[in-house]
């Protein structure tokens, strides 16, 4: 098969250097694709990147304007990138799928595979209708609502949810379930067995997430708080490490001043190497995550692969997820006091399970994909329609 993807990140070079959930999929997928199939990627230009390359047999373009990395705003940046991918894209046909990964591409890819005779895919990680300005405030929140509900508007061939929790969000808003294929996300569990690293510390955390609204970071330091002072003993023992970066980091560097706990929280940054943060989560007796926006998370699966046990808030792919591995446990959204209470009870007595990955690497899920694929590719091009006319 003759397939392009669009992924508005990806890395540009075999390291793999990934800055999220997103980009590590199209990675790992793209590159496992490539070892049957003939892959594209489109993808956005910085200026310390060369405009073409290829990386483990996927053909790889950067067309457009430097796109720095960004989680928050940057939307004429991106609007820029979606316009360049297009003009690109309908160039270097024929496809036979074109796959959008995340919402900026969902437009040029469904365009650029109209154009080519392509069948058009979206690969959906969250639907955010109804939720942008909470997520992103007025500005952004505006233009990415008006974007998505458009790009749902368009008759797609297929939808690829990477939870049943985004497939339901999808049909929500109209998208007939026919037309969707949950297919989860991965790991590299080859890697991860290969990352070296220094025995658990009794009483060490990490968190590795973007350090933004919907991350809950503050939750997590409030949470410890609690802990030093309800079991200062307890919390003699325990050291925090944040990996990540994001538009909150200072304010919670300062937070941690302000609550008396600076000394037991190191703010690692973003690591560029994936290795380093693997080896991050497998010296870590427990890896917190108080995100209540998630469309998968990865990090759940690559902490249960690394053997961490994960502590994360109560939200529903979350719960999707731990009944996917089969360990981990939940505390109550938004809770800082539930969550010091349930740090406690790990590290008192009450360990909490470490659930189990193998089924979930990234060959299994490629299969998935493939087969996804040529399925869609012997089927009559009807685009999806809305429950309601169905």
């Amino acid at each position: 098969m003759r397939l392009l993807l669009i992924s508005e990140y990806f890395p540009d070079s075999a390291t793999g250097t990934i800055t999220g959930g997103v980009e590590a999929r199209a990675w790992f997928l793209s590159r496992l694709l490539a070892r049957r199939h003939d892959v594209t990627v489109i993808t956005s230009w910085r200026r310390h990147q060369p405009r073409f390359q290829t990386i483990d047999g996927v053909k790889v373009h950067r067309p457009g304007q430097h796109h720095e990395y960004a989680n928050e705003g940057k939307a004429g940046s991106r609007f820029r990138f979606a316009l360049a991918a297009y003009r690109l894209g309908s160039r270097l046909g024929p496809f036979d799928i074109v796959d959008g990964c995340t919402w900026i591409a969902y437009p040029p890819a469904f365009f650029i595979a109209r154009k080519v005779g392509a069948r058009a895919v979206a690969s959906y990680n969250e639907v955010w209708c109804g939720l942008w300005i909470d997520n992103k405030g007025w500005i952004v929140g505006v233009l990415g609502e008006i974007w998505e509900r458009l790009s749902l508007r368009l008759s797609w061939d297929h939808f690829i949810a990477i939870s049943r929790f985004t497939a339901k969000r999808l049909t929500a808003y109209r998208v007939s379930a026919a037309s969707i294929t949950v297919i989860p996300c991965g790991v590299d569990t080859k890697e991860i067995d290969d990352v070296k690293a220094a025995p658990r510390r009794p009483g060490s955390i990490c968190m590795v997430a973007r350090l933004v609204r919907g991350k809950q970071p503050q939750l997590l330091l409030e949470a410890l708080a609690m802990v030093a002072r309800s079991h200062p003993r307890l919390f003699q023992d325990i050291q925090l490490t944040v990996c990540g970066e994001g538009p909150l980091l200072e304010s919670c560097k300062q937070l941690a001043v302000e609550l008396g706990i600076a000394s037991s929280v190191r703010f690692a940054g973003w690591l560029p190497a994936h290795g380093d943060v693997l080896r991050l989560m497998k010296e870590s007796a427990l890896m917190v995550h108080p995100s209540t926006v998630e469309g998968f998370g990865i990090v759940f699966i690559e902490a249960c692969a690394c053997g961490t046990p994960v502590l994360a808030a109560d939200i529903p792919v979350v719960q999707e997820v731990n009944a996917l591995v089969g360990g981990g446990r939940t505390f109550q959204s938004g809770s800082a006091r539930d969550l010091a209470r349930q740090i406690v009870e790990h590290f008192s007595g009450r360990p909490i399970p470490v659930g189990r990955a193998d089924h979930l690497d990234w060959t299994v899920i490629s299969r998935q994909l493939e087969e996804t694929y040529h399925r869609l590719l012997h089927q009559g091009r009807t685009g999806h329609r809305s429950e309601s006319s169905a």
